[in-house]
Parts: structure tokens; C-alpha cells; sequence
């Protein structure tokens, strides 16, 4: 259905004849001119619409859009709980790329054949001027698991294949240096690429790196690292969905798009916090104890109830229905609170 353009009273008029009351004109225009009413109230309504069903149209008796503002700071808010950590999660898995990368491949029985030349192009970081099939042999056993836009794993079925999703990596390492185009080194680079670009890197290199980067990097006892290293892949493109929710300012607290991940992270969690979560089913603040525990903060069984300690003292206004709703999409409904 084509929907016309409406100013902010046409907006809040379609808000009131759907039966949202609203106590100040004045506060929720300023509110619809800073975040817009696609986001700010298609975002969070669902809570407030009758049998939480969008498609009816119509608000819950009393609901007001004093309690949508509200809903809308406490996402606003966990957004905020979530990006400081993401962030030193980054870092840290950059840094364990870099290191590790460098590390593993100096063990590496082919590494130790090479001529003196070779090495010390690796060693700079020079990994491209080095053959591909040479890369394989020291560090990208992997290198035939390819990411399509679905997040499907599909398989290389040639070289050439190969070598164009080589170049994305290639090209990510050229930077413009005044007159002539220079190749940075990979330990360079990587702190400037993607999360999604690191992500996909950490996907293609063998699978004793990765194992080095988790147990290294973030302080996860061996045995532990060759359970999880099959699953990290997902959980990392997760927090890479829940990245792009927080940097493009979408909905979070409902937009965790886990269940094709949540098999892989279930796993994760089970090594790292409860082996006797029994249900599969991963929701968005499993995920923010998973962070916080390999993120490795020293105060890290407190930190984990960040995100119910807000849930705790926020939604002041909202009836008990409504919280429980919420609740329900962030930590699903046998979680106690």
C-alpha cells in the first residue's frame, strides 16, 4: 500500500485516531523532528498496539506516547551498554588477528622452507607478494568458505573464484600516498578494515590460527578454544548485526536476527557460562554475557547484569503486560528478573 507524505501534525493526528493518547502536541513534535517517526514510533510501537498486533491499528487503552519516548530512550540506552563493549571487542580481535596471524605462521613447517627473502616479506607483512597457493599452505587452509550476502557458506569451485575474493582483501590494503598507490602491510590494514572484513578474514585462515586468536587473545582455556572455534565465525557476525542496529540507529532490543546463528552460539555459551541451558534458543542478552566474558573484564559477573539492571529500573510507566513483552524479546520468557 503506497503510503503519502505527512507533516508532524498529519503524524501525530494518525496517532490520536488510532487511540494513542497524547498529553503534549509540543513535546512530541520536537521528539518526531530529532528521530523521526519511522524510527522513533514504527520502531517501538508494538508493545503499545492491541494484542501487541501491529496490523490492527489500534493502541491498548491508556497508552500514550509518553511511553513510546520511554521505550524508545531505554533501547536508546542499551545501545549504549552494548557499543563500549563492542568496541573493546573489536580491538581486542583485531590485535589477535594481527599478532597471532604473524605468530602461527612463523611455526609453520612451510614457513621454515622458505628462502630468507620469502620470510622476510612475511615477516614485514607483505603477504601479497607471495603466491596464493603459497597463503594456503601457510595460513588460509580455509580459504574455499566464502560468505554470500545471505550468510550462506558456499563453496569455491575454481582459482579464479578464489583470487577475486583475494583482491577484496588486496584492495582493502592499497591507501593513496600523494603520487604513487602503496601497499600497506597486512598488520596495518586490518585495524582499518570492516568488522565484517575482519570477520570474513578470520573465517578463511586455519583452523590452528583461529584456535590461537580465541585462546590467546581472549584468555580461554585451550580445551575450551577447540570447542568453540567451529562457532565463532556466528557469534562474531552477530555482534556484527548488532553493530550495524546500533551505528545506522535501527530498533536493538527486538532485532537480534539470531536463529540462524543461535545453534552455533547456544554452543558458546554452554562452554563458557551455563552447560545446562537445555533450550537452543539464544536471545540478545545472552549474547552481551558472552561479550562481556571474552572481553575479559575483571568485574565481569556484575558487568553481565548490565543489561537486566536497566531493564530493572527503566519502563517506569509501562504496565506489567507491556513489560513483560520486552522482556520477553531480550531475555525470553523463563528468564527471571
Amino acid at each position: 500500500m503506497k503510503k503519502n507524505f505527512k507533516n508532524f501534525s498529519s503524524q501525530i493526528k494518525l496517532l490520536e485516531d488510532r487511540g494513542l493518547l497524547i498529553k503534549s502536541h509540543s513535546v512530541l513534535t520536537t521528539f518526531l523532528k530529532t528521530y523521526n517517526y519511522e524510527h522513533c514510533i514504527n520502531g517501538y510501537n508494538d508493545p503499545f498496539f492491541h494484542a501487541f498486533d501491529r496490523k490492527t491499528n489500534k493502541y491498548q487503552i491508556k497508552s500514550s506516547s509518553e511511553q513510546i519516548i520511554e521505550f524508545f530512550m531505554f533501547d536508546e540506552d542499551l545501545k549504549k551498554i552494548f557499543m563500549h563493549d563492542l568496541l573493546l571487542f573489536e580491538q581486542k580481535f583485531s590485535t589477535g588477528i594481527i599478532y597471532y596471524l604473524h605468530e602461527k605462521i612463523q611455526e609453520n613447517s612451510h614457513f621454515k622452507k622458505m628462502s630468507e627473502d620469502e620470510k622476510k616479506k612475511i615477516i614485514n607483512g607483505d603477504l601479497f607478494e607471495i603466491s596464493l597457493e603459497e597463503l594456503k599452505l601457510l595460513c588460509f587452509e580455509n580459504f574455499n568458505l566464502l560468505i554470500d550476502k545471505k550468510n550462506k557458506k558456499v563453496e569455491c569451485n575454481s582459482l579464479l573464484n578464489e583470487l577475486q575474493v583475494w583482491e577484496i582483501f588486496k584492495k582493502s590494503c592499497i591507501t593513496l600516498n600523494k603520487e604513487n598507490k602503496t601497499k600497506v602491510s597486512i598488520w596495518k590494514s586490518c585495524l582499518s578494515w570492516t568488522f565484517g572484513l575482519k570477520n570474513d578474514f578470520f573465517l578463511i585462515l586455519s583452523n590452528d590460527i583461529k584456535k590461537k586468536i580465541i585462546s590467546s587473545c581472549f584468555n580461554i582455556k585451550k580445551e575450551v578454544s577447540e570447542e568453540i572455534y567451529p562457532c565463532f565465525f556466528e557469534f562474531i557476525y552477530a555482534l556484527q548485526l548488532i553493530r550495524n542496529k546500533i551505528f545506522h540507529n535501527d530498533v536493538l532490543y527486538n532485532k537480534f536476527s539470531g536463529e540462524k546463528q543461535s545453534k552455533y552460539i547456544h554452543k558458546i555459551y554452554v562452554s563458557l557460562i551455563d552447560s545446562k541451558k537445555i533450550n537452543n534458543k539464544i536471545y540478545l542478552n545472552d549474547i552481551y554475557e558472552i561479550l562481556i566474558i571474552l572481553i575479559n573484564k575483571k568485574n565481569w559477573k556484575s558487568e553481565t547484569k548490565n543489561i537486566k539492571n536497566l531493564f530493572s529500573k527503566s519502563l517506569k510507566t509501562l504496565n506489567p503486560e507491556q513489560k513483560q513483552y520486552i522482556k520477553n524479546k531480550i531475555f525470553g520468557s523463563k528468564t527471571k528478573i
